[in-house]
């Protein structure tokens, strides 16, 4: 089926259609809402059928004097989004429509493809998902043992999870995170970008905020779920003393513990590091593959975007 894709720029997207389609979508996420969007990628543009049937974002970014499109730091994945099937052959169509303009594309999406295609590379990505419909009790039997000495561990030091929503405190901890040095010299747009984030989650009701301290009143440990059309995504930080007491294993089993028998999917949001894989796994969540999707219009001199 061919589909008639037109490319969009950012000031004429109909906003309030987009979202309602993003909303009653199959494939719905907050990445895709253009809230979302506005912050991580301020001037992205898009590819629509007509009346919206399927869309697709493009974060846009530019370099020098190349245009290219790249996931956003805050957004894990992103892609077509449509209450219809998305078959291979629709996400070929929509990749071989991104206008010539765009030099280099590379980005994840939210299927894994299973199709080869012509100046196209694909590759796999992990990510893991657990759905909080049964009890607590049933989703701790499927932690790893692991898992469950580490909780042990973190309540023997006498650690303490509060709710609250502090914006300066989570971000003062993020800053602490050894994990979060890979943002080099984007550290401060970073940062920009996730406190805009989470304004706007609470203002529209839609986060939780959760702090791990120690018996001395030291935070050592946050995290913060965006919780929307049933999925949770999260954003977690910690200290090297809140590594060290296993702070994340219990933060993350309380959440669980107060989202249980709910109709909420945990999205862990990654990773196909070893490290993060593996703490993600331990908590019984199943593994899930999406793709990345790379194509290069440059010169392979110039192809200096790729990483």
């Amino acid at each position: 089926m061919a589909l008639s894709i037109t490319h969009i720029k950012h000031k004429d997207i109909d906003r309030n259609l987009w979202d309602l389609k993003v909303k009653s979508s199959k494939n719905t996420t907050v990445y895709a809402y253009s809230w979302f969007l506005d912050i991580v990628s301020p001037n992205w543009e898009a590819l629509v059928t007509e009346d919206y049937k399927y869309i697709m974002p493009l974060p846009k970014f530019k370099k020098y004097f190349i245009y290219y499109i790249k996931r956003p730091v805050l957004l894990q994945k992103i892609g077509i989004i449509s209450n219809d099937n998305i078959s291979d052959k629709i996400i070929e169509q929509f990749f071989r429509n991104i206008p010539s303009k765009f030099k280099i594309v590379d980005i994840p999406i939210f299927n894994q493809i299973y199709s080869q295609y012509a100046n196209i590379q694909i590759s796999k990505k992990t990510n893991y998902e657990l759905s909080l419909n049964n009890s607590y009790s049933e989703i701790y039997k499927l932690y790893s043992k692991n898992h469950k000495k580490n909780i042990k561990r973190a309540l023997k030091n006498n650690l303490t999870i509060t709710e609250k929503f502090d914006i300066d405190l989570f971000l003062k901890l993020r800053v602490k995170d050894d994990k979060f040095h890979i943002y080099k010299n984007f550290e401060n747009e970073h940062l920009y970008q996730l406190k805009e984030i989470l304004k706007y989650a609470k203002k529209k009701n839609i986060c939780k905020m959760y702090f791990v301290k120690t018996l001395n009143e030291e935070y050592i440990a946050s995290i913060f779920f965006i919780i929307q059309n049933n999925i949770a995504i999260k954003f977690s930080t910690r200290t090297a003393l809140g590594k060290k007491m296993g702070a994340g294993y219990l933060i993350i089993d309380n959440f669980i513990k107060l989202n249980q028998k709910q109709n909420i999917l945990l999205d862990f949001v990654g990773s196909d590091i070893k490290g993060i894989a593996y703490f993600n796994k331990g908590f019984g969540s199943a593994k899930k593959i999406y793709s990345n999707v790379y194509i290069s219009r440059l010169n392979p001199i110039l192809n200096f975007f790729k990483k």
